[in-house]
């Protein structure tokens, strides 16, 4: 039987729609199709709670979404993810050290892929057997794979 792809969407993903034509509120549509849609379909999702915390953190602070809805998005999170516990990273390898605790994430949970907008990130390319790309990246990738 073939593996089923595991990945690891970054909570920076969430903060960088509403860098686009996207108003805080349509922010939710956003996260429940396109990327996220594809991680879900043929996937196994991974995250940690400090992503989800994380997450939290930036639908508040950063798209000022209700109470309501960030407790709606964290817990289809919570249902459909895989919770792991970061594995010990050496700090060296990121230029921010929050972003040591995602890579752990994906080790942890052992990732094929963790798809984030942060240039922090982006920027290893890969680490270990866990490809780090873009939305944009991603896509392509699966489009390659299913022509």
């Amino acid at each position: 039987m073939p593996r089923i792809p595991r990945g690891l969407v970054d909570g920076f993903i969430y903060h960088e729609a509403r860098k686009g034509s996207l108003s805080p509120f349509p922010v939710l549509p956003f996260l429940f199709s396109d990327v996220l849609e594809l991680c879900l379909s043929g996937h196994t999702l991974v995250t940690s709670e400090f992503i989800l915390l994380e997450t939290r953190e930036k639908l508040s602070e950063k798209l000022h979404l209700p109470e309501s809805v960030i407790h709606d998005i964290i817990s289809y999170l919570q249902d459909n993810s895989e919770i792991v516990v970061p594995a010990q990273i050496v700090e060296s390898i990121c230029r921010d050290k929050d972003d040591i605790k995602i890579i752990g994430t994906a080790v942890s949970g052992k990732a094929n892929f963790v798809i984030t907008g942060d240039k922090d990130l982006l920027v290893l390319i890969n680490h270990e057997q866990v490809k780090i790309l873009a939305p944009r990246a991603f896509w392509e990738f699966l489009r390659q794979l299913n022509p």
